[in-house]
């Protein structure tokens, strides 16, 4: 039995023909796929939203504080979040420009 091997050029050629046919294709998946990533960025900020309102109903945003100082201070021996079996909600400083709760 005989294998016939092709080469990389002309693997690439051949992937990025496919690749710009299935790019270019007009199809509902095609179509969906673009619409959702127009979204996500909306719902990333609708959730962010949401989620901060529960957090600070749950933790008043001066204990929060106070803890920070603390935190800060004394490095990781107080870092009191936890995982949730749900949820997991880390604070980043100046992650991406901006402060979650």
């Amino acid at each position: 039995m005989t294998r016939i091997r092709m080469n990389t050029e002309l693997r690439n050629k051949l992937f990025n023909k496919i690749k710009h046919t299935f790019e270019n294709e007009d199809t509902q998946e095609r179509e969906a796929f673009l619409q959702a990533r127009e979204d996500v960025d909306r719902g990333y900020s609708i959730a962010s939203t949401l989620a901060k309102e529960v957090v600070e109903r749950s933790y008043p945003v001066d204990d929060v504080a106070t803890l920070r100082t603390f935190k800060k201070k004394y490095g990781s021996p107080c870092d009191v979040d936890a995982k949730d079996k749900c949820f997991y909600f880390a604070h980043n400083e100046g992650a991406m420009g901006q402060e979650t709760h």
